[in-house]
């Protein structure tokens, strides 16, 4: 695309037509965009992640062919409201 006007991208909703240039606009606004953290943001980020780590390496033993994904669920459950006294957040997290 040298020098001219940027084609339209049409998808299959008569409301949405956006030029290419647009849509970068747009991505850079919403997804692109750079959020500086304070250092209390960035101590809760890595308590998180440990908090996770530690579930993933208590779950490792427990991932064996016949054990379902639903009991698998059940222990990280167990395991983040009884041993962490955490909240499993994600529960029910897009209907899943």
């Amino acid at each position: 695309m040298s020098g001219g006007l940027p084609r339209p991208i049409i998808c299959h909703k008569s409301s949405c037509c956006f030029t290419i240039a647009s849509f970068c606009q747009s991505l850079h606004r919403t997804i692109m965009t750079i959020q500086l953290k304070s250092a209390e943001d960035i101590v809760k980020m890595r308590v998180a992640g440990k908090l996770a780590a530690e579930v993933l390496e208590m779950i490792g033993p427990h991932v064996q062919a016949g054990v379902s994904t639903g009991e698998l669920d059940r222990i990280c459950h167990q395991h983040i409201v009884e041993q962490q006294q955490a909240i499993p957040a994600p529960l029910n997290y897009n209907g899943f």
